[in-house]
């Protein structure tokens, strides 16, 4: 967190919201977050559509996954908004427990995790 605080310190940027995302989130998630985070993101970053946990059951058993930790991490990247959620109502999912959709702020926080080596490769 401090590093990317230097950073726009540095370049004297202009702070925009996804950077108090993105430093929040620095600031709230564990290891274990960032590697379900990390999981999450490779395994679906190509996937405009939203995601349940409950449909993903296949990927969680050949992962070797805890699916209610990953579905707890789930939910604190959604209130960080790290991860976001589609629109609720009769054949949509929402906010529902442990669904998710990939957004702009997934694409830009993995890409400062993995610029600031947080992230094994």
């Amino acid at each position: 967190m401090g590093y990317y605080a230097g950073i726009i310190l540095h370049e004297l940027k202009e702070l925009e919201y996804k950077d108090f995302v993105i430093i929040n989130a620095l600031k709230s998630l564990n290891d274990m977050d960032l590697n379900y985070f990390k999981f999450l993101y490779r395994t679906f970053k190509d996937n405009i559509q939203g995601i349940r946990v409950h449909d993903m059951q296949k990927e969680i058993e050949n992962s070797g996954v805890n699916k209610f930790e990953l579905e707890n991490s789930i939910e604190k990247l959604k209130r960080l908004q790290v991860l976001g959620y589609g629109v609720g109502g009769l054949g949509n999912f929402g906010n529902a427990w442990g669904a998710f959709q990939i957004n702009e702020y997934s694409h830009e926080f993995f890409n400062i995790i993995k610029k600031f080596e947080i992230l094994d490769e």
